[in-house]
């Protein structure tokens, strides 16, 4: 048996834990900066290292491949085999980040801060604040620089015609891009969640503003746009919470007839596009035919137009800033998800007219520790206030028939209920997860309690409950 077989579908310790399966180092068990890789594995599996404990590690010579995303910030690496064997070591692309050198027996083997295919830059390994793009590249690959967390400065050469879908996403600590005029095309979720970028040019020759190009760019103040844009696609500056100044390098006729999707911009609290020749308004609501399809702003208190008969589905979904709306007599409609994940909101008043509360309407909002329920409500679907973990108590209004699935799922500090008699059903898991349901204050008679309809699991969780009849 050789010593590469020995360690066949056993676990091996050695200055750590490792599972090491047919010779395949699959898995990374401790949490030691620094670990010594046992002689005998053949192969170090996707992402063993991925984790930022292990700085250091020391490699057999037994090994022949590494794969992808198998080390993340190294700081050193030894390896017990000379340069030459190192380089006969079959190494994914994405193999590693950081690291300058591999120390070899007979010295050391320097590792080169980029990889390079036909003139393109498909991976940046460094972890440098500064980065100087070598010339001579024409294009940044996808995922180029993606969740490179240290680098906080990039100079892109002139010659350089395309940037490729979230090549810089992630760069949480990136705030200076030098881009130059060559580039035509950035690709969609390029500066996804850089959230360090405050300034940004884009080039010259750039025609379309790709989807989610900025989203998450929650620092970014001010964005110069040029005359050459024709379109802005979905979410390119979503949750872009800091964006007050747009300038657009045309006029305002030139910005009319830029083609722009209806999400191009949600939560950031520019209120104008500044044009070379005056300002376009961009208001805070997308109201068509009663319908408040879309709220962008940011602001903490809303008044919602009188106009409005409808909110449309997902309309304030995830609006973070959002601490109180208030929504006229007008609006009979309340869509699906309109205000879930509004993890600010505090209290709502939902107005008289308003017959169902539709699925997830309310649904994480975290903060939420009162609502009025008018008496025209007759349904409270699934997961509607799913999560409201700060929402205390509660009155169902008589003339609601049926509570649906999940409709309270984990409010875990809903302490009582009133329920009325009205109620002929109450859907699964309804109040499931409510550790702290003491009681339900129900109209009717024991009788009519019991010949109500409840699903599986309808009071799961709720270990104290009690039923107090009138």
């Amino acid at each position: 048996m050789t010593h590469e077989n020995s360690v066949i579908n056993q676990t091996c310790k050695d200055n750590g834990d490792f599972n090491i399966v047919d010779g395949i180092l699959v898995e990374y068990l401790s949490n030691d900066s620094s670990v010594v890789i046992p002689d005998g594995v053949i192969k170090i599996n996707d992402r063993v290292f991925l984790g930022d404990c292990v700085t250091s590690v020391s490699i057999p010579v037994s090994v022949k491949k590494i794969n992808e995303y198998a080390f993340n910030i190294l700081k050193d690496i030894h390896y017990a085999g000379t340069r030459e064997q190192w380089n006969k070591v079959r190494k994914s692309i994405c193999w590693r980040k950081s690291a300058d050198v591999v120390h070899c027996i007979d010295g050391d083997e320097e590792l080169p801060q980029f990889y390079f295919r036909d003139n393109v830059l498909e991976n940046y390994y460094g972890v440098s604040d500064s980065v100087v793009i070598p010339e001579n590249v024409n294009r940044i690959g996808e995922a180029a620089f993606a969740v490179c967390e240290s680098v906080v400065s990039i100079i892109i050469p002139d010659g350089v015609t395309e940037i490729g879908e979230r090549a810089f996403m992630g760069c949480e600590s990136l705030n200076s891009i030098v881009i130059p005029d060559s580039v035509m095309e950035i690709g969609d979720y390029a500066f996804e969640n850089c959230e360090s970028l405050e300034y940004i040019t884009i080039p010259p020759n750039v025609q379309t503003i790709n989807e989610c190009l900025f989203v998450g760019c929650t620092s970014l103040k001010s964005v110069n746009i040029p005359a050459s844009v024709k379109k802005i696609c979905s979410c390119a500056f979503k949750d872009c919470s800091a964006l007050a100044e747009i300038h657009f390098a045309g006029t305002k006729k030139q910005w009319g007839f830029v083609k722009k999707d209806e999400y191009w911009r949600k939560y950031i609290p520019a209120s104008s596009v500044q044009c070379k020749d005056g300002s376009v308004e961009l208001s805070q609501f997308r109201i068509n035919d009663g319908v408040l399809e879309q709220y962008y702003g940011v602001s903490e208190s809303v008044v919602i137009p009188n106009n409005v008969i409808e909110i449309g589905r997902f309309a304030f979904s995830c609006c973070e800033t959002l601490l109180s709306v208030s929504i006229p007599n007008t609006v009979i409609e309340i869509g699906d998800a309109a205000f879930d994940g509004c993890n600010s909101l505090k209290s709502i008043c939902i107005p008289e007219g308003v017959m169902e509360i539709h699925t997830s309407t309310f649904s994480q909002c975290i903060l939420l520790e009162s609502v009025s329920i008018p008496k025209s409500v007759r349904i409270i679907e699934e997961e509607a206030f799913c999560a409201c973990v700060s929402l205390s108590s509660i009155d169902v209004p008589a003339g609601v028939i049926k509570i649906y699935d999940k409709a309270f799922f984990d409010c875990m500090h809903l302490v009582s209920i009133s329920i009325p008699a009205s109620v002929t059903e109450i859907g699964k898991n309804a109040f499931c997860g409510c550790h702290s349901l003491k009681e339900i204050h129900y109209s009717g008679a024991e009788e009519q309690w019991n010949a109500l309809v409840k699903g599986d699991g309808w009071n799961e969780g709720c270990p104290d409950l009690k039923v107090i009849f009138d």
